[in-house]
């Protein structure tokens, strides 16, 4: 039995109440609480009340039935039978629940009325009270001596004559003269609120009798109850074997199987996420040449520049002038020179084309003045722009394959529930799904993937499918016994489960036990009519006939009454042996 658990059922056919038996049988809760609903098919015959009475006979359970409130049959039958009930309001379980009685030596007294009877034995409990009994009047009187009571009607005291005349009467147990009666009489009507002594003493006598009359009657009671002969009649039930044999096991054995389970489903998601700079590249001009060159002026006068003017390279490269510049004159006749000139130039296209050697930048403007770099063009660069390869995502994508394939096998195996195994090629791996950050072409230093794969399995519990097996034996045992038959929970044994085929998900075992008779109410007031009044043996043969019995003991009390059944069956107690 698991200590301390609660559970709940719901009986709503003839299924339920054989799977209500297996479980009192198996004694798989500690505290069972059933709950029948009104619409139930079921708990609408006295013979279910007595199986389940029975089987609650065999079990160290607490079991309370949870009925509609106004289920009124279910209720009445329930207490008669004996078969505690939960009380509930508005149809709400409150949480608690009426603990079953601590199974004693033998059921209760046939007639006696039972815990469950006590509503029923509360209404006939009331019964009209008797009617009030006329007053007796006593009034004053003597006897006389030779014990004639005397009577005047003056001496009647007033508002008693009518009474009197109605039916009352006058009693005394004393006598004397006319005279004295009248003296008496006429002394009470003057002390009305004082008693003669003489009626004290009759009071107090007829107390002191009662008294005596009601202890004596109390004394013969006890008397009675002490000596009169009782028997007490222990019923043994018979009891048959029963055994089932049971295949069971998953239902991916290939095998047939009387009880197949489903194996625990297992679905899994990997994920992994990775990184690695791209090896695609392209380049862009960048920075953009520049440098200076020395105009010559080999004519008399001077001539001017304007900025922007363009000057062609030898290496095909078109040059602009960054400001206006006057060339001067040349000296032919004096110093014997030419007139020269510095300007800035830049190349007109960006990159490293631009830039050019001494002497590149050289050559005559239409206006005949000449022009040459004496120092070198430079600053003409280039950009690298990284770019995503396809070689890059590739590699990704492998790389990822393989981490996701390496964790198949760790991640099912987290997903197991303890005691569980993984059923032997079970695992299907799904196709991985990649999602890239950048596709090819795109400038990127740096391409991320982030990869899954859903993994799935099955997985079983042996224990736990053990454990099912019995309890579908015990449920097949409950079902063989019948309606008449309780299945007796203590004597219920299993074999150790044999494997069937070579899966190993596959076994067989056979379930055994005891079963006995139910006595029905009419057997047990049957038997107590039978031995009424007979001789020991008489009785105990009489007990034997009677269907369903094995064996029969009884037990006389007191011990020394003579050795024969009590005459009244209400002496006789007739119980059912519960073990």
């Amino acid at each position: 039995m698991t200590t301390g658990s609660i559970g709940r059922l719901t009986l709503r056919d003839e299924r339920d109440v054989d799977k209500l038996l297996g479980r009192l049988a198996s004694g798989e809760s500690a505290t069972l609480v059933v709950e029948v609903p009104r619409e139930s098919t079921v708990l609408l015959t006295a013979s279910e009340y007595r199986r389940i009475r029975a089987a609650l006979n065999e079990t160290e359970a607490d079991f309370s039935l949870e009925l509609d409130p106004d289920d009124h049959f279910r209720q009445n039958m329930a207490r008669m039978l004996g078969v505690p009930v939960i009380k509930r309001s508005d149809g709400v379980d409150d949480g608690s629940y009426q603990r079953r009685p601590v199974k004693s030596e033998g059921s209760p007294r046939p007639g006696a009325p039972s815990p469950g009877d006590q509503a029923t034995a509360d209404l006939a409990s009331y019964a009209p009270s008797p009617r009030a009994q006329r007053p007796v009047v006593r009034g004053p009187s003597r006897r006389s001596p030779t014990g004639t009571i005397v009577l005047v009607r003056e001496d009647v005291p007033t508002g008693t004559a009518d009474g009197v005349g109605r039916g009352q009467r006058w009693e005394s147990g004393f006598s004397g003269t006319l005279e004295e009666a009248i003296t008496t009489a006429r002394a009470a009507r003057l002390r009305p609120g004082e008693r003669p002594r003489s009626e004290r003493s009759l009071l107090l006598r007829v107390l002191l009798v009662t008294c005596l009359l009601l202890f004596a009657a109390a004394t013969a009671a006890t008397l009675v109850l002490l000596l009169a002969p009782r028997a007490t009649v222990t019923l043994v039930p018979e009891t048959m074997p029963l055994r089932v044999e049971l295949t069971y096991g998953l239902d991916s054995s290939g095998q047939t199987l009387d009880l197949a389970i489903p194996a625990r489903p297992i679905e899994r998601t990997i994920n992994v996420e990775l990184s690695r700079p791209t090896t695609g590249e392209r380049f862009e001009p960048d920075g953009t040449a520049s440098g200076q060159v020395v105009l010559v002026n080999p004519f008399p006068r001077s001539v001017t520049i304007p900025g922007g003017t363009t000057l062609t390279g030898s290496n095909g490269v078109s040059y602009t002038t960054l400001s206006e510049v006057t060339v001067p004159a040349a000296d032919p006749f004096g110093s014997l020179s030419f007139g020269s000139a510095t300007v800035g130039i830049q190349a007109a296209i960006a990159g490293p084309d631009g830039n050019a050697d001494p002497g590149v930048v050289t050559g005559q403007l239409d206006n005949g003045v000449f022009y040459n770099n004496q120092q070198p063009i430079s600053g003409g660069t280039l950009k690298r722009i990284p770019l995503v390869a396809e070689g890059d995502l590739n590699a990704l994508r492998e790389q990822a394959k393989t981490e996701l394939q390496g964790k198949v096998d760790q991640t099912v195996q987290e997903a197991l529930e303890p005691g569980e195994r993984l059923l032997e090629g079970s695992i299907e791996v799904g196709e991985p799904n990649y999602q890239f950050s950048h596709q090819v072409g795109d400038a990127a230093d740096q391409v991320t993937v982030r990869a899954s794969l859903t993994v799935r399995a099955r997985a079983y519990n042996p224990d736990a499918i053990h454990q099912q097996a019995q309890d579908e034996a015990g449920r097949r045992l409950a079902r063989l016994a019948g309606p008449q038959v309780v299945l007796l929970g203590n004597t219920l044994e299993f074999t150790e489960p044999e494997a069937i085929g070579s899966s190993g998900t596959a076994w067989r075992i056979a379930a055994a036990g005891q079963a006995r008779i139910v006595l029905t109410e009419e057997q047990l007031a049957a038997a107590q009519e039978a031995v009424a009044g007979k001789s020991l043996a008489e009785a105990e043969a009489a007990l034997r006939r009677i269907d369903g019995v094995a064996d029969a003991r009884i037990a006389l009390q007191p011990d020394w009454v003579p050795r024969r059944m009590p005459e009244f069956a209400s002496q006789i107690q007739v119980v059912v042996q519960s073990e």
